[in-house]
């Protein structure tokens, strides 16, 4: 028996699915599965065909199209096929982050987070890199460095304040970590981990100095005299 839960329109979709997933997704599934990422170009060619934001108003760049039988039709051939590493993600976005988007974010933030959906997907068209790091420049350019990283603090975003070596040495983070150590009264870089039973080295004694070590510093990049080796401040 023929069912009457989709239309003629939601079969045509069903068929543009089909296509996509053949022509888009089965070429690399293989792939993505032994390598246990997808690649980021995929959810550019999802969204252009259909396949993600479908619901999300076409102010925003989606389809306009609020019909939740589309999203069972896609559900649906992703179990046929069995391609579910990628119907996860875009399971993730349709159904879990874009609904918090449309139904709780004031038209401030639709209007804001949209922009900055454009320009995380222009990050990888090499086109675009120039202008995003004018913007980006100008953006990071408007609060201080300390302000930014109150900003970030407690988000996933990888993302860190540069810090001077005596800033360092007393950055919680840092501090929690062990990443720092003295010896000799003299603080440096902590052994690096290890992830077996082999005995991390014990900490040694720092070299001395070269005399040359502030020139290689200058050269190198524009350091604070507070970070440079005491026998050698005198000599900037």
């Amino acid at each position: 028996m023929k069912s009457t839960f989709y239309t003629d329109d939601h079969e045509a979709y069903r068929e543009s699915v089909r296509e996509f997933l053949r022509r888009e997704v089965e070429p690399h599934h293989e792939r993505w599965e032994l390598e246990h990422g997808v690649d980021r170009a995929i959810w550019e060619k999802a969204g252009a065909h259909g396949m993600l934001g479908l619901g999300v108003p076409e102010e925003f760049g989606g389809g306009g199209e609020p019909d939740y039988r589309y999203r069972f039709v896609f559900a649906e051939e992703i179990a046929r096929t069995g391609f579910t590493s990628f119907g996860v993600g875009i399971g993730l976005q349709d159904d879990i982050v874009i609904p918090y988007f449309l139904d709780l974010a004031t038209p401030e933030q639709k209007e804001r987070w949209a922009d900055a959906d454009a320009v995380a997907a222009a990050q990888y068209d090499p086109r675009t890199w120039p202008a995003l790091r004018v913007r980006l420049s100008d953006t990071f350019a408007t609060r201080p460095r300390d302000e930014w990283a109150e900003v970030f603090d407690g988000s996933d975003a990888c993302v860190t304040p540069v810090l001077s070596f005596t800033e360092a040495t007393t950055h919680p983070h840092l501090v929690a970590r062990g990443t720092l150590v003295k010896a000799d009264g003299v603080v440096q870089a902590a052994p690096a981990p290890r992830f077996s039973r082999t005995r991390a080295p014990g900490i040694r004694p720092p070299r001395s100095a070269p005399d040359d070590i502030v020139d290689v510093l200058t050269d190198w990049a524009p350091v604070q005299s507070t970070d440079l080796p005491t026998e050698r401040q005198e000599t900037r």
